[in-house]
């Protein structure tokens, strides 16, 4: 067995593992000391139960004393078939999803990328409104890396099911009544049962208190280690728990005779109440309860009748001092990229906690950076300047996380000339996928153009070496059949640079970044030469038509009434592209008297800033005529580039650059998702040459990437954080980590989570915390 096997590495920790699980191979594994928290990827030949796969998790739990531990599961995608619903049904449990009974029993068959659902209890609305089936494509996407379309069929309104259950209903009403009867006699002896409480060691383990500071409000002192809020029902009887009050209700008996308490607190698992009546002369010793005091409680769990509600009546009431968060490391940091309230609805943080938390973490400064406003600023300053009213010494580094447009890319990106009814070569590609560094060409379609007559054609398939997404096939109607025996990448591209005649013709694409892109990466790959010139035909369009809705292949060739074609198919595209650019470049002629390609990029400058793509970028200020600049930024961006979002040209930037510190910024930044889109070395340089700093995170907080396969796993995610390093060390450009802080303890994600799914995100819930 390879030391790399779960098995060599696990194994004498859990007992009774599988011999599958044994030596399934460790993909990847993530420790988080801080969270006390194990991941680890399995790649597996078989099928294992998600009960075996529980086990592992609750005794790796146990023996390393984890907070929580994940066993992710990595199948071949020819393992999926219809019988695994049964281990989805097991996972959305695992999750918390809801579900409602609505997936027992169900049954389910797979077929041409579908995972048909049969269902026998009804609730597809309620199943629906819920993302069920959103959740279980990501479940099949994550565990067998394939594009699964989720349908439901059987019994599907409630209705149906409530029929055949009435049927029912009479056999199982003497099985329920007796079920209760047992339940009720066995609560009952419980209660006439003397009291078991075991008394133990305290455990202080990862709980956010400091034990020695104990003290007793009301009772004896408690050292059983409690246990989590959202673990406690109407019939948990004797428990220990812990909280922070967050509110306390007082009042007096109807008689005036004694004092009632609702003392609400909570552990950020859930919260709860604690009910207290105590005679009125005697109420004084309950003064320590109050708000934002943490205790520690022994006593009665129950069903409160009157408020219809869970309460806890105490035996035992204790405080204690809540431990306070500290940087323990020698060396401090500076947050540079960091959001507060302000920051379009992301972040939970107020900006004067923000700074007093640095101040108190000993940190010498942070930057305040929320979504393209400023709003923060004062409140930031003020709070610095209490700070140094006590004497402190502390920076606030004003800035913003701007939403950037490159208002500078040519149209014509090479050196090569040509008139424009000159020879080209008009093309377009099918791939796998949206990034050049991460996936692959299914097919390449040209025609060769020739003074305005379309001279030759060239058309291939290229094998992928890789299944071919399923939304994909849907999108193309390429197959893995078609491509099994095409041709690989650098076959493919030899014969495509011979149709071309060198690598240096001109070459014509619809949106050429991303065709150009998927090109260069391969002649990388393959170790060929690129010194292709190429003309966009997207912005062109966009000037020359700028009443159209938008520019797709499909609504500029009908526009042009260039009839109907078979879109997304290499081939089609590239001939209705050149049909398409032989009426640009007349119009071109006629109406702005360019010739030439290369008079283009000066004919048609500027770029229309509500088309183009925006990135995110780090603006920090330096000094006094930096602070002015950016306010000029920020209210140019909401006066006169605004298109949904505050927009900040290139060119803009440069004109008001003095006294500004530019950051690359998060994965939505130009640097980032250059990396991503696998540009080359040259284009990655002279992109980071821009920027004053270069910007790298911790790779929790872009693991949606992997989830929506962009990335193909955490290591991948290192990889683009290391070709940031190494850029930085090339250039001499400083590179900092940040955090991208949006909120400041991790009691907070759930209330981030409220606020992104308000604003329609669909995995709030994989939000990093």
């Amino acid at each position: 067995m390879e030391s790399s096997c779960f098995g060599a590495l696990f194994g004498g920790l859990c007992s009774g593992l599988p011999d599958c699980m044994a030596q399934a191979q460790v993909a990847s594994m993530t420790v988080s000391r801080e969270k006390a928290e194990l991941r680890v990827g399995l790649r597996l030949d078989a099928v294992v139960p998600k009960s075996q796969l529980y086990a592992a998790e609750k005794q790796l739990c146990e023996k390393l004393r984890l907070k929580k531990c994940v066993l992710a599961p990595q199948y071949d995608h020819a393992l999926l078939d219809g019988s695994y619903i049964a281990q989805v049904v097991e996972e959305l449990r695992h999750r918390n999803c809801l579900v409602n009974g609505f997936l027992d029993d169900v049954s389910a068959d797979y077929h041409g990328g579908v995972m048909n659902i049969h269902l026998k209890r009804g609730g597809l609305a309620l199943l629906q409104s819920a993302g069920s089936d959103r959740r279980i494509k990501e479940i099949l996407r994550q565990e067998f890396g394939a594009e699964v379309e989720v349908a439901f069929d059987g019994v599907t309104e409630l209705e149906e099911y409530s029929k055949e259950f009435t049927q029912s209903a009479e056999e199982n009403h003497q099985k329920i009544i007796k079920i209760q009867q047992e339940k009720q006699q066995a609560v009952q002896e419980k209660k006439a049962a003397p009291a078991k409480c075991q008394t133990i060691a305290f455990d202080m383990g990862d709980l956010p208190f400091d034990r020695d500071s104990l003290a007793v409000v009301t009772g004896r002192a408690i050292k059983e280690k409690p246990v989590s809020l959202d673990s406690i029902d109407a019939e948990s009887g004797k428990v220990v728990v812990w909280g922070d009050i967050f509110a306390v209700d007082s009042r007096e008996s109807r008689d005036g005779s004694k004092v009632i308490l609702a003392i609400h607190f909570t552990d950020y698992t859930s919260s709860n109440v604690m009910k207290i009546i105590a005679e009125k002369e005697k109420a004084s010793v309950y003064e320590p309860l109050v708000k934002g005091k943490t205790v520690l409680i022994r006593g009665e769990a129950s069903y409160d009748k009157y408020d219809g509600e869970i309460s806890i009546r105490p035996y035992d009431i204790c405080t204690v001092k809540k431990l306070i968060r500290q940087d323990k490391a020698p060396e401090k940091r500076v947050e540079l990229h960091a959001h507060t309230k302000m920051s379009a609805m992301d972040a939970v943080v107020n900006a004067k906690d923000l700074v007093n938390r640095a101040y108190e973490w000993g940190h010498k400064a942070i930057a305040i950076t929320d979504h393209g406003v400023v709003q923060a600023f004062p409140e930031a300053a003020g709070a610095a300047a209490a700070i140094a009213k006590s004497g402190g010494d502390f920076k606030v580094i004003y800035g913003v996380e701007s939403y950037f447009i490159n208002d500078m890319i040519p149209i014509v990106n090479g050196a090569k000339d040509m008139p424009l009814m000159g020879s080209y070569i008009v093309f377009d590609l099918e791939t796998t996928g949206l990034s050049a560094g991460n996936d692959r060409m299914t097919e390449i379609g040209a025609v060769k153009l020739e003074n305005g007559q379309v001279k030759d054609s060239f058309n291939i398939f290229v094998n992928p070496q890789r299944p071919i997404p399923e939304k994909i096939t849907q999108l193309t109607g390429i197959t893995d059949e078609m491509v099994a025996g095409a041709p690989l990448e650098e076959e493919a591209l030899r014969q495509f640079y011979a149709f071309c005649g060198g690598e240096d013709a001109v070459l014509v694409a619809h949106n050429a970044p991303f065709d150009t892109g998927f090109l260069q990466a391969a002649a990388i790959r393959c170790g060929m030469p690129y010194a292709f010139t190429s003309v966009d035909t997207v912005p062109i369009a966009r000037k020359l038509f700028p009443e159209l809705r938008n520019h797709k292949l499909d609504t500029v060739a009908k526009h042009l009434q260039l009839g109907n074609f078979n879109h997304h198919r290499a081939c089609d595209d590239a001939r209705i592209l050149a049909e398409i650019y032989i009426k640009l470049a007349d119009i071109l002629q006629k109406e702005k008297q360019i010739q030439n390609i290369q008079q283009i990029n000066t004919g048609l400058s500027g770029v229309d800033y509500k088309n183009a793509y925006s990135y995110h970028q780090i603006i920090l200020v330096k000094n006094l005529t930096g602070l002015k600049n950016l306010y000029q930024l920020i209210s140019k961006s909401h006066l006169d580039y605004y298109y949904k979002k505050p927009r900040i040209p290139k060119s803009e930037l440069i004109r008001y650059r003095e006294g500004l510190i530019l950051g690359s910024a998060c994965e939505a930044g130009e640097l980032f998702r250059a990396v991503v889109d696998g540009k080359s070395w040259g284009e990655l340089c002279n992109i980071a040459k821009f920027y004053d700093f270069l910007e790298i995170q911790p790779i929790q907080n872009n693991m949606f990437m992997v989830h929506n396969g962009t990335a193909r796993d955490e290591e991948q995610l290192r990889n683009y954080n290391r070709t940031i390093v190494r850029l930085g060390d090339t250039l001499k450009i400083p590179v900092c980590a940040t955090c991208d802080v949006h909120m400041m303890d991790e009691k907070d994600n759930i209330f981030r989570q409220i606020l992104l799914a308000g604003m329609g995100f669909k995995d709030t819930d994989q939000q990093s915390p």
